[in-house]
């Protein structure tokens, strides 16, 4: 990470969308002083983060809007805003973009079984309904790889690993 002159990342960014987002009618407005304090970053990373957010923004701008990319120093930083008249990003986009943009591209979900009792007890806790929702809001938001880790207790829930190993093929899971 090095200093970075904040003025030109925003501009480079804004050079790089303004083709896409004219295709929409769209016009990136700039908000911020050529005078902006550097700051210390990965100028790549910040860069894709950015674009991923205006791209964002203006994919879900009505036609004929403005995009404001708005920057302001903030203490011994810049706080960056990106502004627009979307109705927002679907939750499940939303989470998919976090994520990804994390680097994160596979789970892995303990579950040892499908049965709420024995979950509590292996667990010691409710909430088996909140991991079964997970995976299925974690495959809503494009996740294809998601892996069950399962362990059989003897004379605890031999029994459940059929229907466990039935729900992930059925599913889509590994």
């Amino acid at each position: 990470a090095a200093a970075l002159r904040v003025p030109v990342l925003l501009d480079r960014t804004c050079l790089l969308l303004e083709p896409i987002a004219a295709q929409r009618n769209i016009r990136i407005a700039r908000r911020y002083d050529a005078d902006l304090p550097a700051v210390i970053g990965d100028f790549d990373l910040l860069h894709r983060a950015l674009s991923n957010l205006i791209s964002n923004a203006i994919k879900y701008s009505p036609e004929g809007t403005v995009v404001t990319l708005a920057a302001q120093a903030d203490g011994a930083g810049v706080s960056i805003s990106v502004i627009d008249q979307g109705y927002g990003i679907p939750p499940d986009d939303l989470v998919r973009a976090a994520l990804k943009a994390a680097g994160l591209h596979r789970l892995n979900v303990s579950l040892d079984t499908l049965n709420p009792a024995t979950f509590q007890k292996i667990s010691r806790r409710d909430g088996l309904d909140r991991v079964l929702s997970g995976i299925f809001a974690a495959q809503r938001a494009g996740f294809r790889k998601i892996r069950l880790n399962a362990v059989a207790i003897r004379d605890l829930h031999e029994g459940d690993i059929v229907p466990l190993d039935r729900f992930a093929r059925q599913h889509g899971l590994e």
